[in-house]
């Protein structure tokens, strides 16, 4: 972009996206994965990220399938080198040893998938992000001291499960230090629960933010016992397409691996999975993988199941009533 220039709205998105989401800094190695999809969108971070001075290589990946299938050896190898990565794969690299061994080493990941123009355009994405931590953090203490966790809506959703011993992951939408991990739009807390514990009944009234399926207009209700899905109930061909999704994956993929509230005041839910999960009003449960956010199920499977108003309590303390954070 030449001096003078009016940026627009995708190459501010961008700029965001390095400076203060990612909080990018001169000689910084950035590396940027994309796929053909998302091509464009690389270029726009890798503009951004050239302006700002970063060491900057971009990686075009063969499609990933599924979110949570591992990359490609020399991808993988590349993540572990680099002071900040760009995830622009359409599914998710999240949930896997890659990200994981990287963020272990440290690396700073921001993880960006289902991303399109439309994504980097919106207003979700210009979020003060860091003014959003002191109430991430609140609500993770909470969650790091909790037992037992009830969700429950007005529309019919009471379930429970423990969180005992787990940790909670603050993702605020940006990352400072090393080995973070982040995903703007999104903003939330979220906790791994203990996998064979979360049993009753979930509405889910959001979204379901897959290819498939998206913004939801019928609720589908997901019916839990020892830790996993054992019903879906719902207008017949949508019950038919959840329960496919999770027969492809094998029957870990039923495994409730998360539980998360999201935060960002900006964010609407669209049935995009970054902003969906991140919008302040909604929870949200991950089914599938969560060996990588603190649990201890292993499969290359995690869709987010998205809730709307929910009241959430920790040990019967009061913590969220609808888009209202109840501690401090």
């Amino acid at each position: 972009m030449s001096q003078g220039t009016e940026m627009s709205a995708a190459q501010r998105g961008a700029k965001h996206l390095c400076t203060h989401c990612g909080n990018l800094t001169p000689r910084e190695t950035s590396l940027i994965l994309c796929q053909d999809s998302t091509y464009d969108l690389a270029m726009l971070v890798r503009e951004a990220s050239e302006q700002i001075g970063a060491r900057t290589t971009v990686m075009l990946l063969p499609d990933v399938k599924i979110h949570g299938e591992e990359p490609p050896a020399p991808v993988a190898g590349a993540m572990l080198v680099a002071d900040v990565i760009f995830c622009l794969t359409p599914m998710s690299l999240a949930h896997t040893q890659a990200r994981f061994q990287a963020t272990e080493k440290g690396s700073r990941y921001l993880s960006l998938p289902d991303y399109s123009m439309a994504v980097m355009e919106s207003p979700s994405l210009l979020a003060d992000f860091k003014s959003l931590f002191e109430e991430c953090d609140a609500l993770g203490k909470v969650l790091d001291t909790g037992k037992s966790v009830r969700i429950q809506t007005e529309v019919g959703t009471d379930v429970t499960f423990s969180i005992d011993g787990r940790m909670a992951n603050r993702a605020p939408g940006y990352v400072d230090k090393i080995g973070d991990l982040g995903s703007p739009p999104d903003a939330e807390v979220n906790v791994a629960p203990i996998e064979t514990t979360i049993t009753g009944r979930a509405v889910i009234d959001g979204s379901i933010p897959v290819r498939e399926i998206g913004l939801l207009k019928e609720p589908v209700t997901l019916i839990f016992k020892d830790g996993a899905v054992v019903d879906v109930e719902g207008e017949p061909a949508m019950v038919e397409t959840v329960n496919t999704m999770f027969n492809k994956a094998g029957p870990k993929a039923r495994i409730v691996g998360e539980f998360g509230i999201g935060l960002n005041p900006l964010a609407k839910l669209c049935g995009i999975m970054l902003e969906d999960e991140g919008t302040r009003g909604t929870v949200h449960l991950g089914i599938g993988s969560n060996a990588t956010i603190g649990g201890t199920n292993h499969v290359a499977f995690h869709v987010d199941f998205i809730m709307r108003d929910a009241k959430v309590s920790v040990d019967g303390r009061d913590i969220l009533d609808g888009d209202n954070i109840l501690v401090s």
